[in-house]
């Protein structure tokens, strides 16, 4: 049962980016633990080798969340760079034909960085934007420009401005903050366009960009505010699995009920969006230690039912054995007694596995029908030849009283 989980953690880690797959590895997670907790069975190998493959992804996902920390550090560094060395290309280099080279180097540099982290650095991400029109005005680009280019880059720029305004009309998501990432890439590749325009351009493309962000900065806290409706319920279902008394659990029926009750509470979980990052680590150990607390003592209580069965098992196997040996009694007398013990034995002794059971039930009906049966029929015999021996005795009185009348 467990080496679908092994086949899926296995494939897990070969990802090279196992981050994007957390909530994979949480349901995997979830299925695991079910299926540990419902499993009563000695361990299985492939059980084994699912938790040492857990274990190998929790430590590639520490890993790869301390790279990607290093990685966004050394990201802000290399913009801050080269932002510097943008603005010392603009204070000193009056060639031109070199100007071109070293911002062409500069921005593809740029572009690389900024499909690291979108939406992270835009204060960096609006003075670099800044100093690239800067750029192409300040060492007099624009004498080598044509004002066909003019007019065609700003024909581009008009076209990135719509889009961003119908930007600010959608709903906003992670799709939209995407598309956004894309136009604002689009526009640093635009070259400039006619000085008179370039303000208004400039205003409108930033207005539009902070619009999106401060939307974006709702949308994440209405997603703040959803994340706390969820602890709260989270912590309903907490208290839900609580208030289970384990302790009146005291037959199969019982732990069964409460047991579909759980897992019930647990779909929901599931169904459950993210908390608040600050009540993540709390909420999910007090929910998973209560639940281990559930499974593991009924685990117990199942273990301790086999033990029972095992011992039960053995006397009604006892049982059948002595049934045998006097089922083919022919002392009727003896063996009648002995039958009818066994039989009040039998119901003294408690149930046994349910597999066990018909078997062991039918083998020892068996014994006492063929002996019972086997019974009858000598009592039919005995009857039968008594009324022979009485029919006998009426014909020799019979006789005796006709002889007396001769």
């Amino acid at each position: 049962m467990y080496t679908s989980i092994v086949q899926e953690l296995k494939s897990l880690l070969k990802s090279e980016n196992i981050l994007q797959n957390l909530n994979l590895v949480k349901e995997i997670d979830a299925k695991f633990k079910l299926i540990k907790n419902e499993d009563s069975e000695e361990e299985d190998i492939n059980k084994l080798l699912a938790q040492d493959l857990f274990s190998e992804i929790d430590k590639k996902i520490s890993e790869q969340r301390g790279n990607l920390k290093i990685e966004e550090e050394k990201h802000k560094k290399r913009k801050e760079e080269l932002i510097e060395e943008l603005s010392e290309l603009i204070k000193n280099e009056e060639n031109i034909g070199k100007a071109f080279s070293s911002i062409k180097g500069i921005r593809e540099n740029w572009n690389k960085e900024s499909e690291k982290g979108a939406f992270k650095l835009k204060d960096l991400d609006k003075k670099f934007s800044k100093l690239i029109e800067d750029f192409y005005y300040n060492i007099n680009i624009y004498k080598a420009i044509q004002d066909h280019d003019l007019k065609r880059n700003q024909q581009l720029k008009k076209a990135i401005l719509e889009k961003l305004e119908a930007c600010t009309k959608q709903i906003v998501s992670r799709g939209l903050m995407s598309e956004i990432k894309k136009l604002r890439n689009e526009w640093e590749s635009v070259g400039p366009i006619k000085k008179e325009e370039q303000k208004e351009y400039w205003n409108n493309y930033h207005n539009f960009l902070e619009t999106l962000y401060n939307n974006f900065n709702e949308y994440k806290a209405s997603e703040k505010e959803q994340q706390i409706e969820n602890l709260k319920v989270k912590k309903d279902i907490v208290e839900l699995i609580k208030a289970i008394d384990i302790s009146k659990l005291k037959s199969h029926r019982d732990w069964k009920a409460k047991t579909d009750i759980i897992l019930d509470y647990q779909k929901k979980w599931k169904l459950l969006g993210h908390v608040p990052s600050e009540n993540k680590n709390e909420v999910w150990k007090e929910y998973r230690s209560i639940c281990d607390d559930f499974f593991n003592t009924k685990k117990v209580f199942y273990d301790e039912e086999k033990e029972k069965y095992k011992v039960n098992k053995k006397l009604k196997l006892e049982i059948c054995k002595t049934a045998e040996s006097y089922r083919d009694s022919e002392d009727f007398e003896v063996a009648n007694a002995k039958f009818i013990e066994l039989q009040k034995k039998w119901k003294s002794i408690g149930a046994v596995h349910q597999r066990d059971e018909q078997f062991l039930w039918h083998k020892f009906q068996k014994c006492c029908n063929t002996f019972f049966d086997r019974k009858k029929e000598f009592g039919k015999l005995a009857n039968h030849e008594k009324d022979l021996v009485n029919t006998e005795k009426e014909e020799i009185i019979a006789n005796l009283k006709e002889g007396e009348t001769d």
